[in-house]
């Protein structure tokens, strides 16, 4: 049961420190529109952090998972980008954006079992 739990915790680590990377890389570079200014900057700086510790994260997993299963699921955090955008800047959620992610989610339900 435990390592069920701590293999769960570790992929929602790895979601959330990959989904984290990728907002707070948006956010660097919405304030700061020079390149090197963004990357040094607060969120720039986090957001390589949160992607180191999300490659830390990432061999974990790959110590319990084939890299087929691995990346099949990990696939699952272009949806929490996705839904990560859509609640902080407001994006639309338009249909074709929706049937892909539903299309994500069902690809992975399928491979993963």
């Amino acid at each position: 049961m435990t390592e069920t739990l701590g293999g769960v915790l570790v992929w929602l680590a790895f979601f959330a420190t990959s989904v984290y990377g990728h907002a707070a890389l948006k956010l660097a570079v919405d304030s700061n529109p020079a390149t090197l200014r963004a990357a040094l900057s607060w969120w720039g700086a986090t957001a390589f952090l949160a992607w180191t510790a999300s490659g830390v994260l990432w061999m974990l997993v790959l110590r319990k998972h084939s890299l087929f299963d691995a990346s099949t699921i990990s696939s699952l955090r272009y949806v929490a980008i996705c839904i990560t955008a859509w609640i902080v800047w407001k994006g639309e959620l338009d249909v074709r954006s929706l049937a892909g992610a539903v299309l994500i989610t069902a690809g992975v339900c399928l491979v993963a079992r």
